[in-house]
């Protein structure tokens, strides 16, 4: 009898323990339906279809919008701009993050300052530091514009000539979220063990040697966190390149993001929007696979 009952017990335990998860997880399960996966299934079947925005009609393609997809210039081309774009916002932003980051972990005096300062851009909104960079490159009484003139130099039509407008738009993705990575770096490296480092040091290392043998091997877990999520967002730019360029001059800084816009709201091409935005999903699935199974590793969250 008494067995009975602990069997009960521990079963009625079981059953409110399962409950309590179930209830704690179905408030974030329902967000996730309504604003992940349903979206996800309009879309597809959406990409299924020539589906006019703001005129009445609609014919059902198939795989069409996908096969002209590929046999569009444009497409590659906006997804050689996309690529090019984050490679170079995450190539150069990633050294510069760690370097500053480095640098003001061995300051002792006025950390804080300094970090608000590094910090400021990413707190200003995209189209104000949009609007501010435009003013910054106008071609000829712009502040650039007044340096290269004072050096003697040319000055350069920063977004209307096709060559420069890309850097153009790179320079301005890294002083404006550089600093954001540089406060990930300060974190991973308060993290790390000060045994460690003091091991070397006792071992006779010298400052380069103990930061290129002890600590960047230990960052490799932050590292990884900048350059995935550092390539997330500059895979999806949308606000600088529609503020600053439009996507031109002759469509030398038409990102993927940009050209679906274009697509559904200036040509009221739905479904071929709907086409593109899974090109860009593919795209940035290997990201996203390797953000959430690198964030869950135990040396991430330690």
């Amino acid at each position: 009898m008494r067995s009975r009952v602990v069997s009960v017990w521990r079963h009625r335990s079981t059953h409110d323990e399962r409950l309590t998860v179930f209830l704690g997880l179905a408030p974030a399960a329902i967000v996730g339906l309504v604003f992940v996966v349903i979206p996800l299934v309009i879309s597809l079947y959406v990409s299924l279809w020539e589906w006019p925005l703001l005129r009445p009609g609609r014919e059902f393609l198939g795989l069409g919008n996908y096969a002209r997809l590929v046999q569009t210039p444009e497409f590659w081309r906006a997804l050689r701009v996309t690529i090019l774009y984050a490679v170079g916002v995450v190539a150069l932003g990633t050294p510069l993050a760690l370097g500053l980051a480095l640098l003001l972990h061995q300051v002792r005096r006025g950390q804080t300052l300094y970090r608000t300062a590094i910090f400021l851009p990413v707190a200003i909104t995209t189209v104000v530091a949009a609007i501010f960079w435009r003013w910054l490159y106008q071609p000829y009484v712009g502040p650039l514009a007044l340096l290269w003139q004072a050096f003697g130099w040319r000055p350069i039509a920063w977004l209307t000539d096709p060559a420069w407008a890309l850097p153009a738009l790179i320079l301005m993705a890294l002083w404006k979220q550089t600093g954001y990575y540089v406060l990930v770096y300060l974190a991973g490296l308060r993290a790390l063990p000060a045994e460690v480092s003091e091991a070397a040091r006792l071992d006779g290392a010298g400052g380069l040697a103990e930061t290129w043998y002890v600590t960047l091997p230990l960052l490799r877990p932050t590292t990884a966190f900048v350059l995935i999520t550092g390539g997330i967002f500059a895979l999806e730019s949308f606000g600088p390149v529609y503020v600053l360029t439009g996507g031109g001059p002759a469509g030398a800084t038409t990102t993927l993001v940009l050209y679906l816009y274009e697509r559904a709201f200036a040509f009221s091409e739905l479904g071929y929007a709907a086409a593109l935005g899974w090109a860009l999903f593919i795209l940035l699935f290997p990201l996203i696979w390797l953000h959430f199974r690198t964030w869950g590793r135990a040396e991430v969250l330690a």
